[in-house]
């Protein structure tokens, strides 16, 4: 872990240890995941970056939460793809978008499906790139084809606002597929009164 880092755990953990944080069901004394990140369990170092950067029971500090990150990802290129995800949403947030860009297109390349919805959405929106509604519709194709429901979902609503009319009733019929199937039943009490004949 690099020293600076480390300086910095070591000296907010002394600030929080007997703060108390409440993840899945479990209570943990912050002072604890402030150790486990100390000693590199990514975990603990993920939790620790979200805390940071959200400014949940610990001064908000955005640069040290992606320094966090960042550093990581640098120790370790085999974490997991979500941590890059994460550290591409804290680049977006902080209006670095380049940045945020540029790690989902690598992303992209290992077919990860949220980080392609991610850049479908920038391109959509317009957010560190011009508008481009065919790329967007592009990732989107690429993304619900490796089954994630949320891009079938988003790329059926591309088809009902921009495209042609047949495009816009296969969009509908996305969308209703990919509802998934339950049945409600309502249950009325009647009154007294509606018993009576």
């Amino acid at each position: 872990m690099n020293l600076k880092i480390r300086r910095k755990l070591e000296s907010d953990k002394l600030l929080h240890m007997d703060v108390r944080y409440s993840y899945e069901g479990k209570v943990f004394n912050l002072g604890e995941i402030f150790d486990w990140a100390i000693h590199g369990k990514m975990g603990a170092i993920t939790t620790l970056s979200r805390l940071y950067f959200n400014g949940e029971l610990i001064s908000a500090d955005k640069g040290f939460a992606i320094k966090m990150l960042e550093n990581l990802i640098a120790r370790q290129p085999s974490v997991p793809n979500g941590v890059h995800l994460n550290l591409g949403a804290y680049y977006s947030k902080i209006e670095s978008y380049d940045k945020a860009i540029a790690l989902y297109c690598k992303l992209e390349e290992l077919k990860y499906a949220p980080a392609i919805i991610r850049l479908a959405m920038h391109y959509n929106k317009g957010i560190g790139v011009d508008v481009n509604l065919n790329i967007s519709k592009q990732k989107l194709v690429l993304a619900s084809g490796l089954g994630h429901i949320g891009a079938k979902n988003l790329l059926a609503m591309h088809y009902i606002k921009h495209e042609s009319l047949y495009q816009k009733i296969k969009g509908i019929i996305m969308l209703f597929i990919n509802v998934p199937r339950k049945i409600y039943l309502l249950t009325f009490k009647r009154d007294d009164e509606d018993q009576l004949l």
